[in-house]
Formats: structure tokens, sequence, C-alpha cells
């Protein structure tokens, strides 16, 4: 690996000069091996041998027990590394006594001294430390961090274009006079000025610059469940196989549509038809994807309705023969759309199914977990009409078989 340490040349226009000397003299990369799984005394271990993780480049060498809490760490993700680094400077730098006075006395004089440079929202820094480690060589596996070119990945010349999405969003955080940048009073103040000319420069020096319109249309994305800026290649190559690969229920122009979450979730499903078995227990309402059938469980043989055709997982319903798990069959649109619905199917992917791929699992894991970070949200009305696409699609299904 070429990096020994998370620092880039660009750290210095994007973070504060207190991450930028953290990243440059505290923290260095190392690649876990098996004695890094045995040792003993307390830290943090990785959990598979060739996983990277970080450490205290004063401290390394100190038996386990002698280093301050937060000396190592193993983020699982490149999304989680800027937690780490947080938590390696609030903890560890006033607690390590191997750091030498002078640097610790360099780092006290950063803090009190203040950032000059413009305050960044959280969300860019942890996006920013995300791509970065990316920059650096890093990509998220199953099994950890590890470096690129041990897992068959090309890398690319820097700065990578996400990487100037990244700065771009920035400047326009800057611009648009954010509560961390700049007071509102003074975005009034250029807005009290009602003349023609003035609007008519002002509106085309913003679509002269282009870059603004498209991290406000990245931020956007992002903010509605849209994660090509920030999700892994891995991921991001799950997704273009999913797009490439139409089937009954999802089709690759629904994709701009939905989440990112939500399309590769709902490519895992394919269409089934009730088994004997499932016959015998299931007793649901009339519906258009319905027939009717003798209720077996009945002494009285009543005819109860039936759908035609259901959902199953695509992984674990190879063929007919398989066990019926991952079968299901929604009586109509609003049970197919609740939330319920899609939390059960990813629990029987990640926990039931031997058959799904480790790198849909990853992508699956990695897209909640941005969603969850960036407290992304369904664009109103999304999701409704995505579903209500899918049950037409059962129907339709229903209909020819």
């Amino acid at each position: 690996p070429s990096h020994s340490t998370l620092f880039l040349p660009s750290d210095a226009n994007f973070l504060s000069e207190a991450h930028c000397f953290i990243r440059s003299v505290c923290i260095e990369l190392f690649t876990s091996t098996d004695h890094h799984l045995t040792a003993g005394g307390r830290g943090a271990r990785p959990s598979h041998i060739g996983q990277v993780g970080f450490r205290c480049i004063h401290c390394k060498h100190q038996p386990r027990d002698h280093q301050a809490n937060q000396a190592v760490s193993f983020p699982s993700t490149r999304d989680n590394i800027f937690e780490s680094v947080r938590n390696f400077q609030r903890v560890h730098m006033e607690s390590c006594r191997f750091i030498p006075p002078k640097i610790k006395v360099t780092f006290q004089d950063i803090i009190h001294k203040g950032n000059l440079a413009p305050k960044r929202s959280h969300k860019l820094v942890r996006a920013y430390y995300s791509q970065a480690a990316s920059e650096i060589g890093l990509v998220d596996t199953p099994f950890g961090l590890r470096y690129k070119d041990e897992c068959g990945y090309k890398q690319r010349p820097t700065p990578s274009l996400e990487m100037l999405k990244i700065m771009e969003a920035a400047e326009a955080e800057e611009k648009v006079g954010s509560k961390f940048v700049e007071p509102i009073t003074k975005v009034k103040k250029r807005d009290s000025s009602k003349n023609d000319s003035t609007k008519k420069s002002s509106s085309s020096s913003s679509s002269s610059s282009g870059g603004g319109g498209k991290a406000a249309a990245a931020t956007n994305d992002v903010k509605y469940g849209k994660f090509d800026a920030l999700a892994s290649k891995l991921t991001k190559q799950v997704i273009l196989n999913a797009r490439k690969e139409s089937n009954v229920f999802v089709h690759p122009q629904d994709f701009p549509t939905i989440s990112d979450f939500i399309f590769l979730l709902f490519h895992q499903l394919k269409p089934c038809k009730p088994t004997f078995h499932k016959k015998r227990r299931r007793v649901s309402s009339s519906t258009s994807n319905s027939a009717s059938i003798f209720n077996l469980e009945h002494p009285t043989n009543a005819i109860v309705s039936m759908p035609f055709a259901g959902l199953c997982c695509k992984h674990c319903q190879k063929n007919e023969n398989e066990n019926a798990n991952g079968m299901y069959f929604p009586s109509n649109v609003e049970c197919l759309g609740d939330s319920s619905f899609s939390q059960t199917f990813l629990l029987h992917l990640m926990n039931s199914c031997d058959h799904v791929p480790q790198d849909v699992k990853h992508a699956l894991t990695e897209l909640k977990n941005l969603a969850r970070e960036y407290s992304a949200s369904v664009k109103r009305g999304s999701k409704k009409a995505f579903v209500a696409k899918v049950w037409k699609r059962l129907e339709t299904y229903a209909e020819k078989n």
C-alpha cells in the first residue's frame, strides 16, 4: 500500500487544521495479521486477517494493556472512519502518555486558536473522510476495510469524480449561506436589491457555474436515498448489475423513481405460485389476484380465496423442491407496501437464505446504514407509486399464468 497515514493534499483545503494534524501526525494505517487476532489484553481486534485498521503512531509498539483507550480501531466501513478519528481525538489524544509533549502542546495550540477555515457540516466532513479513504486505496468488503489492490480493484487517479462532487457540495454550502457558514442577515442584504440588472447577472452566474447546481442535485439525491456519490465501489457494482437485469417486478426504468435500497431489495424477489402446504395454511380475503380453492383445514371443506401468485426470494427458490421459506402472498397492495414486509424480507435475506451472494448482502447493509446516517427519507408518494407498479405486475403475471 502506498499510504501509511490518512492524510491527503486536499485535506488542507477542506478539513480543519486539527483534523489535518491528527490525520498526518498521530494516526497510521496497518493491515492486521494473525497476531492481532490472537493478541491478549484489551483493545479493539480485527474480525479477519488482512483487515485494515487505524492506530496511534506513538504507542503502537507498547503492550496492549499499556495503551490508552481508542489506541486502535477497525472501522467496518469507510463511512465509519470519521467517527473513529473523532473518538481518537476525544479520548486518546489526552490520555496517551506516549505522545511526545511537543506534539500535545502543538495540538492544544491548534484547538485554542480555533478553525479559520469555513465550517463544514458533519455530513460533508463524513462524506469527505469516506471518499478520502477510497482515494488512498481502501475499499469496503464483507470482511471490513481492505486495500483495493488486494481485492482486484484498479486504483483510479485522484481526485476522483466522487471527491469533486463533495468539493462542489461544500462550495455550494458556502455560496447559499448555510447556517454553518454565513449569517442569514448577509443573505437578506443581497436579496434586498430588486433591480432587473442584478437579477439577470445573478441568474446568469448561477447557470454558468453549473457545479453548484450539480452539488445541490447531489444533496437532494442523498436526501431521497440515492447514494451514488457515497456508496462503495462494491455496492455501486451490485446496483449497476441490478439495473441491467430486468425481472418481473422491477424494471430498469424504476431506478430513478425510488431509493437505492428499495430498488435493490425488491430486485431480490421473483414471482411464485402457492404450494400445496401454503394453500392448506392460507385463508386470505378475495382480491383480483386470487382463485377459489378448497380449505382443507375446515371440516366443511368451505371454498376460500387463495392468491394465484406471490413473491419469493429469487435466491432460495431456484427449484420447486426447495423449502417454501421466503414466500409471501400479500392480500392487497397495502400489505405489499407496508414496512413490515420490507423488514421481514430483509431479515430473510440476511439471516435465513444461504444462497444470497455476499456482495448483495453487503450492498443492502451499506445502503440501509447510509439511509440512517444521512436521515434519508422516501420522496413523498414515490414508494406508493412504485409498490402499485409491482402489484400491477404481479396481477399481470397471475393472469398470464
